[in-house]
């Protein structure tokens, strides 16, 4: 396209060695900026340029050739002097301007490889005028008179002087009250041509640009210096009715740019009038800043920045607010204190205050709800009046709406779709990709990991930590799921504890308790205890809570207490009795005692006190005890002695009764046998008495019987 710039006032581009009206200048300035054909430009490096004039046309005779050597600047520009260089052919000063068209040709050798590059071929068309003004008739130069010329026609919109190309489209024009400039952006930059550039000179009398424009930029140069005076930077001003210089409207210095505006009602806006109305563009105001269309039109209220198409379009007495994006807070009128940011985020919002809504339509639906921080797109997308919840991520707490009484309110949802059905459950927790999926009117839940608690639509009080921890739960209550996978196929048992990764993975139960790796995996009973680190079903430590029963190495079927193994104690163990297995159907290769008597006199009962001091782990009780030195014992009924893996002995007591029972038995029947001589003695002793009765009678006959006898012979 064609670009148009319109100034008021620009240095001619001709160098003039003289005083205009003295004599024909000897030179005409020259600057270029040097690119090479891919259009980089070239920094600082040398090469030689040759400056043609043709007579005639592009192709006409050379009636002047010079070269000169150059070193571009850091802005890769040249500045020369034609008719200052080393002649090849021809004369500068005998070259008649007045009397024919002239055109330049440019040729460039970049760093000086023996051959040039045409740069290009340009008709000089103003030179002739400026060059033959010496013979022009001058007047007075008093005060106040203007030179002026109109070409004898006086219509403003009819230039008084232009430049053309070579196709006669006008590039420079004067015209009675400007000066228009006209470049051709679509054409590309090639060498050093293109574009338009106002130059100065430094202190080294260099030419630097000051201000230039090409098809893709406009460039303003300002030296960092610091400011002196009314010098330095880049000032638009206005007048006053005196035509005299007014305040300053625009300044742009190195270290500020500002606006200045009379008006501090007013400030400084960008509008579009059409129709017998006004679209605003721009608006800043001392204490609102409203940047695209209609943003902030009906404001009245105070610290307000919007930005984006009709944002805040029915703001009246809303303060404090952040509105960016498209119709962002669009319905927004008295809420206060919200930061809204994101395609349509708290789009609908009017009266709610102190929320933050950041992302595509992030709290698009939000009436009346405060106090809430929806991050993420679409986030709180349906909320309307629900308080203080946290939602972060995509569509997180999509759902949520709010009601009363605590509906919708005090959720935090983090995570993709996190909590996105829920609707008026509050009090929930729900972090993790589509944790808490499912959540409806629920309370009370906290859900941690990816897809916790996904299918959890109507249960309450859960909590569920890990990845898909009780992914299946649907109205289940007061259930602890911690662990990956912990709980994930129960959907509607409550009061369950799950610890560990898989604890309960496939338990469907209740008011169960699984501790451990996998503990619990394949339960479906209620109200069991696992502990336990793998998916066996005989657990370390099993429980039956209904039942009061607990197992150590197995599951408790019948007792309170049941050990799937041998019983070690560190200390005193007290009971009202302990039984041993012993039914025959468990035993082989039985056989009786042999000299049971004999044993139990090779033992010996001692008295003794406990090394508490020197075995302080052991737990031994204070004060005298009796019993056996294991070492003795094992010398004499092994099969009562256990030796641990540190070699410490202990004695199997109660064992010792069978010895004890089949020596009592021993000595019972030796006391039978001799019970039995006993009565046999007694019975010869009764015999014996018996006999001696005898005896002594017939002892006592036989004396009467001698008395008598005696007697009867003394009676002879």
């Amino acid at each position: 396209m064609i670009r148009r710039l319109l100034i008021f006032a620009i240095g001619l581009s001709l160098f003039l060695t003289n005083d205009l009206f003295a004599q024909i200048p000897q030179g005409i300035s020259y600057q270029s900026v040097v690119r090479n054909s891919a259009g980089a430009t070239q920094i600082a490096t040398p090469g030689t340029i040759r400056f043609s004039i043709l007579q005639g046309g592009e192709t006409g005779t050379a009636v002047y050739v010079e070269t000169q050597s150059f070193t571009t600047s850091a802005q890769g520009l040249i500045v020369a002097t034609i008719g200052k260089g080393t002649p090849t052919q021809g004369t500068f000063s005998a070259i008649n301007w007045g009397g024919n068209s002239y055109y330049l040709k440019v040729e460039v050798d970049i760093s000086n490889k023996g051959s040039y590059s045409l740069s290009g071929t340009s008709p000089i068309v103003s030179v002739p005028y400026a060059l033959t003004a010496g013979s022009l008739a001058t007047t007075g130069g008093a005060s106040g008179n203007v030179l002026t010329w109109d070409g004898g026609n006086s219509d403003p919109n009819v230039a008084l002087f232009e430049v053309k190309d070579k196709s006669g489209n006008p590039i420079f024009s004067v015209y009675p009250t400007g000066v228009e400039i006209i470049f051709d952006e679509t054409a590309p930059v090639r060498g050093a041509k293109g574009g338009f550039a106002v130059s100065g000179r430094n202190s080294t009398r260099a030419v630097v640009d000051i201000m230039r424009m090409n098809a893709d930029s406009t460039t303003v140069y300002v030296n960092n210096l610091a400011k002196r005076g009314a010098k330095g930077g880049f000032a638009v001003s206005g007048r006053n009715s005196t035509r005299a210089a007014g305040s300053e409207i625009l300044r742009v210095t190195p270290d500020s740019t500002r606006i200045y505006t009379a008006n501090a009602a007013s400030g400084f806006g960008v509008g579009q009038r059409g129709s017998g109305s006004t679209d605003s563009y721009l608006k800043l105001l001392p204490n609102n800043y409203f940047i695209g269309h209609q943003s902030g039109i009906k404001t009245t209220g105070l610290y307000n920045t919007f930005f984006g198409y009709t944002t805040g379009l029915v703001n009246t007495t809303g303060a404090n607010n952040i509105f960016i994006g498209y119709e962002v807070g669009k319905a927004n009128t008295t809420g206060s204190f919200n930061n809204f940011t994101g395609y349509q985020a708290g789009l609908k919002n009017t009266i709610g205050f102190d929320n933050v809504f950041i992302g595509n339509k992030a709290g698009q639906k939000n009436v009346d709800g405060s106090y809430n921080v929806f991050l993420g797109s679409e986030a709180g997308n349906n909320n309307v009046d629900g308080l203080y919840n946290t939602f972060l991520g995509y569509q997180a707490g999509f759902s949520n709406t709010g009601g009363a009484s605590w509906l919708g309110d005090f959720n935090t949802f983090i995570g993709y779709q996190a909590g996105y059905s829920a609707t008026t459950g509050y009090r929930n927790i729900a972090i993790g990709y589509q944790a808490g999926y499912g959540l409806t009117t629920n309370r009370y839940n906290v859900l941690i990991g990816e897809t916790a608690g996904y299918s959890l639509s109507t249960g309450q009080a859960n909590v569920c930590i890990g990845t898909y921890s009780g992914q299946s739960l649907t109205s289940g209550v007061g259930n602890i799921a911690i662990g990956l996978d912990a709980g994930f196929v129960n959907s509607t048992g409550e009061e369950n504890v799950y610890l560990g990764l898989g604890a309960g993975r496939g338990s469907t139960g209740s008011r169960c308790v699984f501790l451990g790796s996998y503990a619990g995996y394949s339960e479906l009973g209620n109200d069991k205890l696992y502990i336990e680190n793998s998916t066996s079903s005989t657990p370390l430590i099993g429980g039956d809570f209904a039942a009061n029963r607990v197992g150590i190495n197995r599951m408790p079927t019948t007792y309170t207490l049941e050990v799937g193994g041998t019983i070690w104690a560190n200390g005193t163990a007290i009971t009202a009795g302990i039984s041993t297995w012993s039914d025959t159907r468990f035993k082989t290769n039985v056989t009786p005692i042999s000299n049971p008597i004999d044993l139990i006199m090779k033992l010996r009962g001692v008295r003794f006190d406990w090394k508490r001091e020197a075995f302080p782990d052991r737990n031994f009780t204070s004060g005298k005890q009796v019993g056996f030195i294991a070492q003795d014992v094992e010398s004499i009924l092994p099969e009562v002695v256990t030796t641990d893996a540190e070699g410490f002995k202990s004695v199997s007591y109660d064992k010792v009764s069978a010895v004890l029972v089949e020596a009592v038995k021993a000595q019972q029947l030796q006391i039978e046998q001799l019970k039995t001589e006993n009565t046999k003695v007694a019975l010869m002793a009764k015999e014996n008495t018996e006999q001696k009765a005898s005896i002594d009678e017939l002892k006592a006959r036989i004396a009467k019987l001698e008395e008598m006898l005696n007697k009867l012979i003394s009676n002879k």
